[in-house]
């Protein structure tokens, strides 16, 4: 799991300067900023006097994206200002987006605070919002900005909070585009065996339906047990990996069976190591001294669980993937990435060869990286053999930018002649910066990081993901749900169910009941996905409003298709609700559903055709 990158590092900028810096309706109703200027600063400062200002004449802008590039050195502050007038008093909305580090003041106020950093890319004015009052008037814009590694970007406008009210987003349940897709719903999550005499996870499990649990970091939140990684199951390299006698498969196989028989979750299998946080000496994570023989251990493990050797079994294991993130460096790799191109191409040519009917590929990229992602795949061209899958990972608090990564990453694969490898994001996850879960860990940080992962902003965040992407051409994604506790589990630090977990209730909801999918329009903070059953008696919606900052009261949905249907359900999951039956006014053509408050929230409606 990536833990130290940043975003920009990743990208390719001729390729994202075309993005629009947000969404037409925002851009077209900012207020315009005048007399911008520019001051440079020092680590140490948080504002800069207006003396130290000089125009930005070097300054390109294109639709508030800001290009910092001429100004900005990595490492230092630079303070942005400009002007601007509202004429009309009222709740404004300031939305911002930028490569890394900013703060956000309006007439000297703090309105938003991203100094531990922003983790998305590239930037837009949807990444962070906040809503505030203004008056009649001239105002001040100021921004302490401090640049990404490859780029210095930053979007930025203001504009007034009807325009989120007056977006009114579609559902067509007149029409379908295909199926749902359930295998979009999966987790890096199963129930611990080393603890299960004293506390069970099953029922909650199931309660959301994740269709398969992908096996990478098990190791780490199974105590003391040898699962999993190869250097458990095949711990001494110098032994014959054909000799069943040398593998220690029993705890591997109790976890596996829990995983399917208990929890009701296939598996997804990731061949290698655990992510080593260890400090300064790496021991699970170096090359191999023969990847050949490496490569003869891995079909060794997966000849146990699918044909039945060395006492085994003939699990319906599909997927098996080769390493996590060799990319991020040591803690998983302790080569180059050329030395790990030609393990993976070792790797996958042997397996093929015994297995061609199982979906072999990999590797869980740290990130949508794709120059590297080219030229793995030039290596496996040249090495006659093509992986089943592509994977790769991303934490962000973007679900659009998230959910635009499919559609990406299969363009890159369809260019490079490889359009039957499926793309796969199996680690993801809800992240406003680092600050308090792996980095600068204080009992402040860990508090406020902790309501940040765990609560209705991350609930709304998933299930906007997950409706956003059974629009795209994803194969299978996989949620960094980990161990059922700490920053990826779905319990708080009290042992309360989180929001994650009742958003990811609803997901498996939809996926349990429903079908066909149909077609939506996605209007300011709402994502909706929509789909009707198979024998066409009922349908239903939901609705992920995420940071709604517009709309205080209410949403208002116009749907299409279901003139004489009833709601037969609704249920909302929001900061004081976690879901709960809610209440909607329906007239056949029009669905509004009543907010409490301003902020995120989903809702699930449930439809009689009958």
């Amino acid at each position: 799991m990536r833990r130290d990158c940043l975003s920009a590092e990743f990208a390719e900028p001729a390729e994202s300067k075309s993005d629009p810096a947000g969404p037409e309706a925002f851009l077209q109703a900012a207020l315009p900023f005048e007399n911008i200027r520019i001051a440079p600063g020092k680590a140490e400062q948080e504002t800069a006097e207006e003396s130290a200002f000089a125009p930005a004449d070097r300054l390109k802008e294109t639709g508030f994206l800001f290009d910092l590039e001429p100004y900005a050195k990595p490492k230092e502050p630079l303070f942005f200002r400009a002007d601007f007038e509202v004429k009309t008093p009222g709740r404004y909305i300031v939305g911002m987006g930028a490569d890394f580090f900013t703060v956000v003041r309006i007439d000297g106020k703090i309105v938003l605070d991203c100094s531990a950093g922003n983790m998305a890319y590239p930037p837009k004015v949807v990444n962070h919002q906040a809503a505030l009052e203004l008056s009649a008037g001239r105002h001040m814009l100021d921004i302490r900005f401090i640049r990404g590694l490859a780029t210095a970007q930053l979007c930025v406008c203001i504009f007034p909070a009807s325009v989120l009210r007056d977006a009114v987003s579609t559902a067509d349940f007149g029409r379908t585009v295909g199926k749902v897709n359930p295998l979009l719903h999966n987790s890096n999550t199963a129930p611990a065996i080393h603890n299960r005499s004293i506390r069970k996870n099953d029922e909650e499990l199931r309660k959301m339906n994740f269709q398969m649990s992908r096996t990478h970091d098990w190791a780490l939140w199974t105590c003391g047990e040898r699962i999993i990684d190869t250097h458990f199951i095949f711990p001494l390299m110098k032994l014959d990996p054909k000799d069943p006698t040398n593998y220690y498969f029993d705890a591997t196989d109790e976890a596996i069976r829990v995983c399917q028989k208990e929890a009701g979750m296939k598996i997804f299998y990731r061949l290698g190591t655990s992510i080593e946080h260890t400090e300064g000496r790496h021991f699970n994570t170096v090359v191999p001294d023969d990847f050949e023989k490496y490569a003869e251990v891995l079909a060794g493990i997966v000849r146990h669980y699918t044909q039945g050797w060395a006492n085994g079994f003939h699990y319906d294991i599909r997927y098996w993937e080769i390493w996590n993130e060799a990319d991020i460096g040591a803690k998983m790799w302790c080569g180059d990435f050329d030395s790990f191109v030609t393990f993976f191409v070792t790797v996958l040519k042997r397996l093929k060869s015994e297995f061609p009917e199982l979906k072999i590929g990999g590797p869980a990229f740290v990130a949508l990286n794709l120059p590297r992602i080219r030229k793995l795949l030039d290596a496996c061209r040249k090495a006659g053999v093509r992986p089943d899958f592509i994977s790769w990972h991303s934490y962000t608090v973007d679900p659009d930018s998230l959910v635009a990564q499919a559609s990406a990453g299969r363009a890159a694969l369809d260019d490079a002649g490889f359009k039957d490898t499926e793309i796969c994001i199996n680690e993801w996850h809800y992240l406003e910066n680092w600050e308090g879960v792996h980095q600068n860990v204080t009992v402040e940080s860990f508090r406020a990081a902790q309501k940040k992962v765990h609560g209705i902003d991350s609930g709304a965040f998933n299930t906007a993901v997950l409706s956003g992407w059974q629009y795209t051409p994803l194969d299978t994604a996989f949620y960094y749900g980990a161990s059922w506790g700490g920053n990826w589990g779905y319990v708080t630090i009290d042992q309360q169910l989180d929001k994650n977990f009742y958003s990811m209730c609803l997901m498996g909801d939809m996926i349990r009941d429903y079908t066909e999918l149909c077609p939506v329009e996605n209007q300011g903070s709402i994502h909706l996905m929509a789909a009707k059953s198979a024998d066409g008696k009922s349908a239903a919606l939901l609705v992920s409003d995420f940071r709604g900052l517009g709309a205080s009261d209410s949403l208002e949905i116009s749907v299409r298709g279901l003139d004489s249907a009833k709601v037969e359900s609704v249920v909302k999951l929001d900061e004081n609700a976690d879901n709960e039956p809610a209440s909607a006014q329906w007239d056949g053509k029009k669905l509004q559903l009543r907010k409490d408050a301003a902020g995120s929230a989903v809702f699930l409606v449930r439809f009689s055709l009958n």
